[in-house]
């Protein structure tokens, strides 16, 4: 799995202004050992790379994939999901990257309760 998922997890993060820390946390583990993954000395498990997918919206085989390498530094312009992304706060974030990682009754249940709070 190696080939250039650390290269993808560090662009994935970068693009989405996320610390480790921030990603460390989605994933119940450390930052040091989330940051050994970005630097390729260990690799994430399948689990591990699904709920990264499910937090970036993007596919298993586009963290995984030679083809899909995304260097934040060499993208022109941020996409406007991205724009918005910028301009939230902290715990905004935080609520947003927990919901892209929960399963979709979880996700009925959550939008259920933001309704009712209306």
């Amino acid at each position: 799995m190696k080939n250039n998922v650390y290269y993808n997890l560090r662009a994935l993060r970068d693009s989405h202004n996320l610390t480790q820390q921030n990603v460390a946390d989605v994933l119940n583990i450390s930052r040091s050992s989330y940051a050994y993954y970005e630097l390729g000395t260990h690799e994430p498990s399948l689990e591990t790379v699904s709920t990264l997918a499910k937090m970036y919206n993007v596919s298993i085989d586009q963290i995984v994939s030679s083809d899909f390498v995304l260097r934040a530094p060499e993208v022109p312009y941020k996409t406007m999901e991205l724009q918005y992304f910028d301009e939230l706060t902290e715990d905004e974030r935080e609520i947003i990257i927990k919901y892209r990682v929960m399963t979709d009754k979880n996700k009925e249940q959550i939008k259920k309760q933001v309704d009712e709070l209306k």
